[in-house]
């Protein structure tokens, strides 16, 4: 869906069209009167998103800050909760990565833990049928 708003830039009026793209994981805003190339935002860049008035919100990303006015305050809402849930799903992502890795090592920490259990049960028996053993040739010859 296409967000048409003015914004002040300087004393300047521009229209501008926001659209989302989640499989591009990008906020790409163009200036529809200038007809310049479209700006992106990558969306694992933002940290924060802010509704600055009734019809203007702010997106904050690690070394800039956005800001765009809406026509109405329904439109207002519904392009803030789109770019949360956007932002929220491509920073979860890479979430689900540290937990895929976490869930992974303690899979191998397992494994090696059973591993040096069983070494260690080997040695003991090991140990255990020597000592047999020896007490069998003790008895035998002793």
């Amino acid at each position: 869906e296409s967000f048409n708003k003015p914004t002040m830039m300087g004393l300047q009026a521009r229209v501008v069209e926001l659209r989302l793209f989640g499989d591009m994981r990008t906020l790409v805003y163009d200036d529809v009167k200038q007809r310049s190339e479209p700006r992106e935002i990558q969306l694992n860049r933002v940290r924060k998103i802010n509704i600055t008035g009734l019809t203007t919100f702010t997106i904050k990303t690690h070394d800039k800050t956005y800001e765009f006015e809406a026509d109405t305050n329904s439109t207002l809402k519904k392009w803030v909760e789109a770019i949360k849930v956007a932002v929220e799903r491509e920073t979860s992502s890479s979430l689900k990565e540290l937990i895929h890795r976490e869930r992974r090592e303690i899979i191998e920490n397992k494994y090696k833990i059973e591993d040096a259990i069983n070494k260690q049960k080997l040695n003991e028996s090991a140990k255990e049928s020597r000592m047999k053993r020896r007490n069998e040739i003790k008895n035998k010859y002793g």
